[in-house]
Parts: structure tokens; C-alpha cells; sequence
């Protein structure tokens, strides 16, 4: 275990303070740094589309965690931004200059930081096999569908029911042609499934369930569907015994774009009908 006090004492390590909503550095910037965070709560965030307007979450870090490594190896450029998601203080090292004076003049520190760097690494490899296990799942039973229909999408929609997993999903349409109007399709609950209630509301939100007839559970998450700069619908996905974690929180984000893929093809279907 890593002595963070002791790293804050000495001067290879400088302090950094970065306010909630900040960028610590961008996709594709150059950062030869390693951090540490010492309090606070950074995001992973990948562009998802070539304007660098949109971006998904990729995953949460935690005081104590250890991002960057990377640099020990190579300059290149970030394939991904680290944004503070609260305000945060880290500590940080050049991974190329102090780094080995830091190695040279304490090897048993720099040997404790190398097994927390290690385990960091083989910890994020781990949940990354999970989520592209799942997405690869979803992948594979869109491109098996042999007809795309609200029946069909709907069963892969009760297939992510059982890979996140949680108890129920609803899935939640913008009205196609009446404005700041929602339509209630899917829920994994009800025993008819296909549904159309009508929700009003000028930016959807899980408070406009408490004017609506159906009750969620007492733990939810909304994953908001979208492909090129169009907002498709939502996906509430409900739990009555424990929050999402951000793994969790990390197959759903993975799974979305698939998911907004196949009902922005049913529309255009619809369309040329």
C-alpha cells in the first residue's frame, strides 16, 4: 500500500487542484505525467462523434487511484480526457525525469507505487473484459435479427435486463411528431410489455414519474439514447435491492449506441413505409 502522506512530502511529487467540471488534460493532448488522486472523483471520457461535442463515460476513478502509467512506456498522444467530475486534489510525477531520480533515491517507495500501478492496470483490464463482453453480446443478436420490429428489439432490450443486471427496463420514445411529448413503449414489468402512455415533459427526467401511473423501483438509472446529434428516446433501468455501480453505469453507457442503432433503423423502415 502506497503512503500517499509520505509522496506529498517529498518534492518529486507536485500538487494539483482541479474544480469540479474542469478538464485535466484532453483526448488527444500529450501528458507525460502519472497521478495519484488524493481526494475527489475524476471521469474517463471518450468523444463519441468528430466535432468532440459529445462524449461517453468510460469509468469513474476514486481517491487513491493511480491513472497515466502510461507514459512510462510512451509520449503519445491521449486517447481519451479526464475531466473532474467533483473537486479533486492529485498528485502528480513526470514520468520520464523524476520518475527515475524518484526510483534511484527511494527503490523500496518507487517499488510500492510500481504494485499499486500494476494492480490498477490488471484491475481496469478485468472490468474491461466484462463490459466488451457485453457489448459484444448485444453486437451479436442485432446483427443476428432477421426482421427489425419493436418485438424484436424489445427482446434484446430484456436481454440487457440479465447482462447488467437489474430487475426491470423501460423504455421511454420521443413523441415523433408532438413536441416536449413522451411515449412510455416498453416495460419489462408489465405484463402486456408494449405499452403507449403519454408523459409530457420539456426535458424527460425521472421526476415526471411521479405524475405518471407507473411506479419505478426504489433504484434507477436513465441512459439516454442517441445517434448523429438526435435524441431517439430513454432507457430507465430499475433495481429495488442496490444502486448501479459504475461498472454498471459502464456496460450501460457501451450498450447505448447499439441499442439507438437498431430503433434509429426500425424509424427509417417505418419511414420509407
Amino acid at each position: 500500500m502506497i503512503d500517499i502522506q509520505k509522496l506529498q512530502n517529498s518534492w518529486y511529487f507536485d500538487s494539483v487542484d482541479i474544480s469540479a467540471g474542469d478538464l485535466l488534460f484532453d483526448q488527444w493532448d500529450r501528458d507525460n505525467n502519472i497521478y495519484i488522486i488524493v481526494s475527489g472523483n475524476l471521469e474517463i471520457r471518450k468523444y463519441t462523434n468528430i466535432m468532440n461535442k459529445q462524449s461517453k463515460l468510460l469509468a469513474l476513478l476514486e481517491p487513491k487511484e493511480i491513472f497515466g502509467e502510461a507514459a512510462l512506456s510512451n509520449n503519445f498522444p491521449k486517447n481519451v480526457s479526464i475531466q473532474a467530475s467533483s473537486d479533486a486534489t492529485l498528485l502528480k510525477i513526470d514520468a520520464w525525469e523524476d520518475f527515475e531520480k524518484f526510483l534511484a533515491d527511494h527503490p523500496n517507495a518507487c517499488f510500492e507505487l510500481l504494485k499499486e500501478i500494476i494492480d490498477s492496470s490488471n484491475k481496469r483490464v478485468s472490468k474491461s473484459n466484462i463490459v466488451i463482453t457485453a457489448t459484444a453480446e448485444i453486437s451479436k443478436q442485432i446483427r443476428e435479427l432477421k426482421n427489425i420490429d419493436y418485438r424484436s428489439i424489445f427482446w434484446i432490450f430484456n436481454d440487457a435486463r440479465l447482462t447488467i443486471p437489474c430487475n426491470r427496463i423501460l423504455y421511454i420514445e420521443k413523441h415523433p411528431s408532438v413536441e416536449n411529448y413522451y411515449v412510455i413503449r416498453y416495460d419489462t414489468k408489465s405484463k402486456n410489455k408494449l405499452l403507449s402512455e403519454v408523459i409530457e415533459s420539456s426535458e424527460f427526467t425521472l421526476k415526471d414519474f411521479e405524475w405518471s401511473d407507473i411506479s419505478l423501483e426504489k433504484f434507477n438509472t436513465t441512459e439516454k439514447l442517441e445517434i448523429w446529434w438526435e435524441t431517439i428516446g430513454y432507457l430507465i433501468y430499475c433495481r429495488k435491492a442496490a444502486d448501479f455501480s459504475t461498472d454498471d453505469l459502464k456496460i450501460i453507457s457501451s450498450i447505448s449506441p447499439f441499442l439507438a442503432w437498431i430503433i434509429k433503423q426500425k424509424k427509417i423502415m417505418d419511414e420509407h413505409k
